[in-house]
C-alpha cells in the first residue's frame, strides 16, 4: 500500500507534514515526487497488473528516470529512450500498455526525429518521445510513501566494481540521510533561487532514490568511480549521519588540462597555468552571466553566476567546441595557445572528458584515507570522516600534481 502526502514547495516543510508523515519517510521501503494530478487520474485508471500498488510504483520509478534526463538549461522537452529502458521498468510483456498510460497522462508521446524518421536500427537510433509541457511545468506536487515497515530497513548496495576497498563499500551503505531535515534545506535552496522548481523535484527524487537502494560502479569508457551519493546536492549532504570533512582541488579539469597538454609537447599560456593554480580561472569568465541590470552583486548572484559559468565552459569549450559561443570567444582572448590545442582536439575527435577523467580517476581511486572509519569519493573530491587525515591526503594530492609540474590548489570543508 501506499499514502500520498500534498506537498506544496513554496510552503516550509514542516508547516505541511506531521511529526508522522515525516517518520513515513523513515520506515517506508520507498518514497517517490511526482505531480498531483498524475497521481489522482492513477487512482482512477486500470492497471496492467492485478497488484495495483506495484503498477504504481513502476510508473513512479520510470518518472523519476525521465526527471533525471530531463535537461534543465534548455528545457528539452525531446529525449531519445531506448526500448530496454522500457522493458525495465515496465517488463517486456506489460510495458506497451505502461506507454498507453503515459500518454493518457500526457507524460509524454513517440515523435519523429530531426531527420523525420521515427527509428532507425541501421543507425542505432532508438526511439523520441517528446515530454508534455503540462507534466514539465506543473507546481502542484504529492510525496507517495510505500510499505511502512514500522522499523527502520537496511539500504541495499549493489557493488559491480572489482577490488574496491570494503571501507569505501561499507561507507556507501552505513550513510542515512535525515530525509526531514534534507527536504526543508531543498526548499529553502529553491526559495533562494539558486535552483528552480524541476531541480527541486529532480534532487528530492535523488534523496529518496539513495534512500532504498545504492550503486557503486565504473564508467564505461572512464576509470570513474559512481555511486549512488554522486548526485546528491551538497545542500543535501550536510544531512548525513556521518560526519565527513570534504578535499578538493578547486578548478581541478582545467587543471588536469595542464598536464595532459605538457605530455604532449603543446605550449600552455602562462596566464592560464597560473589562473588555474591560484584557483580563479573560472572567475576570469563570471561576468558573462551576471546580471548587469542587477541593483547590486550579491554572494547569491556570484554563486548562481559561478555555477553557469562552469556548464558554459565545458559545453562550449572544453567538452565540446563551439567557435562562436562569447566563452569560447573570450577563452581565445585570454589564451590563445590552450585553445589552439583544444582546437585541434576538437578537430581529430578525441574525447578530452574521458581524458581528464580519466587523469582525476588515476588520482582519487588511489587515496585510502587510514585513520578515517568511513570515506568516499566524488569524482574530484574525496570525503572522509577523521580529520588526522588532512595531511597525508594534501600529500599526495600535491605531489601527484608536482610530479606533473603543477601546484595545484586544495580546498577543505
Amino acid at each position: 500500500m501506499y499514502k500520498t502526502i500534498d506537498f506544496n514547495p513554496k510552503k516550509a516543510l514542516f508547516t505541511q507534514l506531521s511529526k508522522l508523515d515525516m517518520d513515513n519517510f523513515e520506515f517506508s521501503s520507498s518514497c517517490y515526487i511526482t505531480n498531483s494530478d498524475i497521481m489522482n487520474n492513477i487512482e482512477i485508471m486500470n492497471m496492467p497488473l492485478k497488484d495495483k500498488t506495484k503498477s504504481v510504483k513502476n510508473i513512479l520509478k520510470f518518472l523519476a528516470y525521465l526527471d533525471e534526463r530531463i535537461k534543465t538549461n534548455d528545457r528539452t522537452t525531446e529525449i531519445p529512450i531506448p526500448q530496454k529502458v522500457f522493458i525495465k521498468y515496465f517488463n517486456v510483456d506489460q510495458y506497451n500498455k505502461y506507454k498507453e498510460i503515459l500518454i493518457k497522462l500526457e507524460i509524454l508521446a513517440q515523435v519523429k526525429h530531426k531527420d523525420g524518421k521515427w527509428y532507425s536500427k541501421d543507425l542505432k537510433i532508438c526511439k523520441n518521445y517528446q515530454v508534455f509541457n503540462k507534466y514539465l511545468n506543473c507546481e502542484d506536487f504529492v510525496l507517495v510513501v510505500f510499505d511502512n515497515l514500522k522499523s527502520g530497513h537496511e539500504i541495499k548496495v549493489i557493488n559491480e566494481v572489482n577490488g574496491i576497498p570494503k571501507k569505501f563499500v561499507d561507507t556507501i551503505a552505513s550513510i542515512k540521510i535525515n530525509i526531514a531535515d534534507a527536504l526543508q534545506a531543498e526548499i529553502e535552496e529553491y526559495h533562494s533561487q539558486r535552483i528552480n522548481l524541476h531541480q527541486l523535484k529532480r534532487r528530492i527524487s535523488r534523496i529518496f532514490a539513495s534512500s532504498s537502494e545504492r550503486k557503486i560502479s565504473k564508467g564505461k569508457k572512464v576509470a570513474r568511480i559512481y555511486t549512488s551519493l554522486s548526485n546528491i546536492s551538497k545542500v543535501t549532504r550536510k544531512h548525513f549521519n556521518i560526519k565527513f570533512y570534504e578535499m578538493d582541488i578547486i578548478n581541478c579539469q582545467p587543471t588536469l588540462l595542464i598536464a595532459h597538454l605538457a605530455d604532449h609537447k603543446k605550449q600552455v599560456d602562462i596566464d592560464y597555468k597560473n589562473d588555474c593554480e591560484n584557483g580563479t580561472f573560472y572567475e576570469k569568465f563570471i561576468d558573462i552571466f551576471l546580471i548587469e541590470e542587477a541593483p547590486m552583486v550579491d554572494a547569491t548572484l556570484v554563486e548562481i553566476a559561478r555555477v553557469e559559468t562552469k556548464k558554459a565552459i565545458y559545453k562550449n569549450v572544453f567538452f565540446g567546441f563551439n567557435r562562436k559561443n562569447k566563452v569560447n570567444l573570450k577563452f581565445k582572448k585570454l589564451y590563445p595557445e590552450v585553445w589552439e590545442s583544444l582546437n585541434d582536439i576538437a578537430i581529430s575527435k578525441v574525447s578530452l572528458a574521458c581524458i581528464l577523467q580519466n587523469i582525476e580517476a588515476e588520482l582519487f581511486n588511489s587515496l585510502l584515507p587510514q585513520k578515517s572509519d568511513y570515506y568516499y569519493t566524488l569524482f574530484d573530491a574525496i570525503c572522509y570522516s577523521n580529520d588526522r587525515d588532512t595531511l597525508e591526503l594534501e600529500n599526495k594530492i600535491t605531489s601527484f600534481f608536482l610530479n606533473k609540474n603543477i601546484k595545484a590548489k586544495i580546498k577543505k570543508n
